[in-house]
């Protein structure tokens, strides 16, 4: 698989790679291109936070708090 850590590495083609069966239309293509393309720029800038999965659910789950 590539590695997806940067867009020269096909992240698309990894996911692709996962999902043989998957073919998008050209407009979701185009989307996904610029969607992957703005997270990873988004990513190399330093732009990107995590969150752990606790406190997802904490924040979306009324009484997990």
């Amino acid at each position: 698989m590539p590695d997806t850590a940067s867009p020269s590495n096909g992240p698309l083609d990894a996911f692709r790679a996962l999902e043989p069966d998957f073919a998008p239309t050209p407009e979701h293509e185009a989307w996904m291109q610029a969607e992957t393309r703005r997270t990873l720029e988004a990513k190399a800038e330093g732009r990107m936070t995590y969150r752990s999965l606790d406190d997802v659910v904490r924040r979306f789950t009324p009484d997990a708090h």
